[in-house]
């Protein structure tokens, strides 16, 4: 048995390759089944990795005609490689299925030479033995016609790309795809396989070219014609390290010694703390993007377990190395953030060439983009911009004077880009990949119909439209637990820093999935990292009102339009009474937000027969005069204040009822009469005082002329009751000016 493993082992080294026979893999198909395919899964922060990285399944490819092809696939076994054009505004235009060589997607590579690259292996880590096929390269024509495509069992492979990634570099003639493989040890470690792109005949095909063991993340870039490749370690070597056909090996990323770590429980030592993201070089050096945790933390991380918090903080660095000088020693190490908060973590950032020796430099924060420019060797150039959005793993690409990328989740794609010449301006493009129907004509005599779909044309028996609930829920958090208590949106109300979801439910469909649109409000949530949660951010106002369509994706129903209003939960903070002619004042604090706002309570003078009004003013209510009525504590009967006395307000809130008490306290006795007061939420302004009405009659006339300069005179009897009026010119300050003014006012008023 072992001579036969030698035996097989010795004619793999000398180059057995097996070349499958060529087939026909994709054919255009009616739009009917294709445009408006919709296809489930998400690459949202696919890009990120804890320990090792994955193959890349979403591509995105300009055109020569200012058209666009992307080309992705899920990590489903088997399953189809979808290849979908839009036109230059992201219009779907043509959808085309292929089908896999083999079981698992490797890579999609858009070569030198005009043609594509798509390759498949064979990642099942058991039960598969040596001598079997373990990659397929397949090269098809710009039109997907298979031109051809070879397959080979590796050496020493029996499993492709288990715990690594797959990328491919080409220099006009050789096609390098660099990856990983698992050995019949069990043991994994980088691989690479050379092919001439014309002959499509593998030049080379192994591991020793540069091992490095675990190589959980691999790159490869041409320098001309040296080879280039980046690979992350986790322990032979414990670096990232950079190798090339010419020149010694770098460690471009170093990471905390393992120490007193044992080194028989390889989880720990697979965990490094570092996710890279970019490699590539400019005229003077190589470049690697990158974000590591605190290595001089990592010793604590791993041996308390805390290696498993996603949130373990990390930040953006590019590490950099000249060419004409090559060591560990040259190496410098850029740092880009400065993040010290748990929910500051970042994403794994890309490094994408935009000129001469200019890099764009982006990662994800919260639920943001950040993005950069670099020089030739790393340094920034300018400042750090955001902008609202996501990343996933499809690289971001160049075309014209913008970079773009793509994010997809179902049936929504969005389609996202930063213009180089201003990269402030910003833009995303949201598009749906579904059937949208509508009725194509009216009934025939039996009263049957048909909807048409107005992307590709399909027609379809009409059905009656889908009866379906759409509502808002208000996450309510009690400890560990999650509560979702079905939230009326025209009677309850969310507050600033309260988390909410859309949902659907009792569709008399078949229907998993709906979309939402929002109509007004965006600017007041924030989107949770959950599908369909979004935060309300503080607010201001008194209150925001939030719009939104919600519906089902694959029908066309008249989708349900949520109106979500949010307000501050105020609570009582402070009480001032009125006092000594004074007025009090009221503060409260909003609980959702902590937003403050200050109320006055003005002194009351009641007349003969008349009810006490009290004037609400200040913060975010300008209120009115808000009416009491007085009653007798202890009778409960009526009571009409006495003539020509001051009545003071306080305020009590009662939270149950959601009211404010007005206490009334009479200045001739100490009895309490109590009036109840519903605190104004919607309200008015109250009238603007007369400018001028120094004597606080409510009006202008010579009589304010009159008083003012008797103060003026510093006549001992003069008394401003309303100086504030009085003051003219706002100055704060009473004097001839103000006087002055007010003349021309009366003046004014005459000859109107």
């Amino acid at each position: 048995m072992k001579k036969q493993i030698a035996a097989a082992a010795a004619m793999l080294l000398l180059g057995l390759h097996m070349t499958a026979p060529m087939q026909q893999v994709c054919a255009e198909t009616a739009p009917d089944s294709m445009l408006c395919a919709e296809d489930q899964g998400l690459n949202l922060d696919a890009h990120n990795y804890r320990a090792w990285a994955a193959p890349v399944r979403s591509y995105l490819h300009p055109l020569a005609d200012g058209c666009w092809m992307l080309v992705q696939s899920e990590r489903t076994e088997g399953s189809e490689i979808v290849v979908k054009y839009f036109d230059a505004d992201f219009h779907p235009t043509k959808r085309l299925d292929l089908a896999r060589m083999l079981p698992d997607f490797g890579a999609f590579y858009a070569a030198s030479d005009g043609n594509y690259y798509v390759i498949t292996g064979n990642s099942t880590v058991s039960g598969v033995a040596l001598g079997k096929p373990k990659f397929d390269i397949a090269k098809y024509s710009p039109d997907w016609e298979l031109l051809s495509h070879v397959q080979t069992a590796g050496t020493d492979v029996t499993a492709a790309f288990p715990a690594g990634t797959l990328r491919c570099a080409d220099n006009g003639k050789n096609l390098l795809i660099h990856t990983a493989h698992q050995m019949e040890s069990g043991h994994q470690a980088n691989y690479t396989i050379e092919l001439d792109m014309k002959s499509m005949k593998i030049l080379y095909d192994a591991d020793r070219r540069n091992y490095v063991s675990h190589s959980f993340n691999q790159f490869v870039l041409y320098d001309g014609d040296n080879v280039v490749m980046l690979d992350q370690g986790d322990f032979y070597p414990r670096s990232v390290i950079l190798q090339s056909d010419r020149g010694p090996s770098v460690d471009m990323i170093t990471y905390s010694p393992l120490g007193d770590v044992d080194t028989n429980d390889m989880f720990i030592i697979n965990y490094t703390g570092v996710s890279v993201g970019g490699f590539a070089q400019s005229s003077t050096h190589y470049l690697a993007a990158y974000n590591s945790i605190d290595q001089d933390n990592w010793y604590h991380l791993v041996t308390t377990g805390e290696q498993l918090k996603s949130e373990s903080v990390k930040n953006i660095y590019v590490a950099a190395v000249p060419k004409n000088d090559l060591s560990d020693e040259n190496v410098q190490t850029i740092p880009f953030t400065d993040y010290t908060d748990l929910e500051d973590t970042c994403g794994n950032p890309y490094l994408v060439p935009v000129g001469e020796d200019r890099f764009l430099l982006i990662w994800a924060h919260r639920q943001e983009v950040c993005y950069t420019f670099l020089d030739g060797a790393g340094n920034m150039t300018g400042e750090i911009y955001t902008a609202a959005g996501w990343l996933s793993d499809c690289e971001p690409v160049v075309s014209g004077d913008r970079v773009y990328w793509y994010t997809w989740e179902d049936a929504e794609y969005c389609f996202y880009s930063i213009d180089l010449e201003h990269p402030e301006q910003t833009e995303v493009v949201k598009r749906y990949t579904k059937h949208e129907f509508v009725p194509a004509a009216e009934p025939d005599a039996d009263g049957n119909a048909v909807d048409v779909c107005t992307v590709c044309g399909l027609t379809i028996p009409h059905d009656p439209q889908p009866t379906y609930l759409a509502g808002v829920r208000k996450i309510v958090r009690n400890g560990d637990r999650v509560e979702k208590p079905l939230m009326d949106t025209d009677s309850e109300y969310l507050d600033a820093g309260d988390l909410f979801e859309t949902f659907i439910s009792n569709i008399s469909v078949d229907a998993k999935l709906f979309g939402y649109e929002m109509l007004r409000g965006e600017d007041d949530i924030e989107r949770n990292s959950i599908v369909h949660r979004y935060l309300i951010k503080p607010f201001d106002a008194p209150a925001v009102t939030i719009a939104m369509e919600v519906g089902p994706w694959f029908v066309d129903p008249q989708p349900k339009t949520l109106r979500i209003t949010a307000k501050h939960s105020y609570e009582l903070q402070e009480i001032t009474e009125p006092k000594d002619g004074q007025d009090g004042s009221i503060t409260l604090k909003c609980s959702g937000c902590g937003h403050v706002s200050t109320f006055a309570m003005h002194s009351m003078r009641g007349k003969n027969g008349e009810q006490v009004s009290a004037a609400i003013t200040g913060g975010q209510a300008d209120a009115p005069a808000v009416t009491v009525t007085l009653t007798d504590p202890e009778t409960g009967e009526p009571v009409v204040p006495e003539p020509d006395q001051d009545y003071t307000a306080a305020f009590v809130h009662d939270p149950e009822k959601d009211t404010f008490y007005a206490v009334i306290v009479a200045a001739a006795e100490s009895r309490k009469i109590t009036g109840s007061l519903v605190f104004p939420y919607s309200v008015t302004e109250i009238p603007e005082p007369v400018a001028g009405d120094a004597d606080g009659d409510g009006k202008l006339t010579g009589t304010d002329a009159e008083l003012l300069t008797k103060w003026l005179l510093s006549d001992p009897a003069a008394e401003i009751p309303n100086a504030q009026a009085a003051d003219m010119n706002q100055d704060q300050k009473l004097d001839a000016a103000d006087l002055s003014l007010l003349r021309r006012a009366l003046l004014a008023q005459t000859n109107a």
